[in-house]
């Protein structure tokens, strides 16, 4: 569990580059589901061609259905260079997908930023998915680099944060 924790808390993870979340929160939880919220660009994910709204509902024989997004989680993390049967259900399709999947490391990018705009305005947009160790860094090269290209004001986006290592977002703030 610790390893786990620390892994998270520092962005380097051993899985297969995804993010999940309940297909339905307020489902009961023996039918709850989980899908795929977001597949990290160049993962072993992205090379098994997953993709966003999936539905995961077996990890290596054991059944995803009844289980939170960290349940599940857990399930589909493993060491590096393990091999992994995921199957898959997708929206619009009858048939689920068996995929064979190589875990790895991983690097989990907590923060994303972009040049927005508005009334002609530059406005540098910010978002930070979790906390760890390196967010309060990564949001300091992300406002010295929007502010070299002209934003005038940042909106920080921390919806759907899932949280993390609490001093990094202690030192975020």
């Amino acid at each position: 569990m610790y390893t786990a924790v620390f892994a998270v808390a520092t962005g380097d993870v051993a899985g297969i580059g995804v993010e999940l979340a309940a297909v339905d929160p307020n489902a009961a939880t023996a039918d709850a589901q989980v899908r795929i919220s977001s597949v990290v660009e160049g993962a072993p994910s992205d090379q098994a061609g997953l993709r966003e709204g999936d539905v995961l509902v077996d990890a290596d024989g054991f059944s995803l259905v009844g289980l939170t997004p960290e349940e599940a989680a857990a399930k589909v993390r493993g060491p590096v260079g393990s091999k992994m049967r995921l199957v898959i259900q997708r929206a619009g399709e009858t048939e689920s997908q068996v995929k064979l999947i190589t875990r790895a490391s991983v690097k989990l990018e907590g923060v994303t930023s972009s040049m927005q705009s508005a009334a002609g305005a530059k406005i540098g947009f910010i978002r930070i998915k979790q906390f760890s160790t390196a967010t309060a860094d990564d949001v300091k090269k992300a406002l010295e680099s929007l502010s070299a290209d002209g934003a005038k004001a940042f909106v920080i986006d921390v919806r759907g944060n899932t949280g993390g290592y609490f001093p990094g977002g202690v030192d975020v703030a």
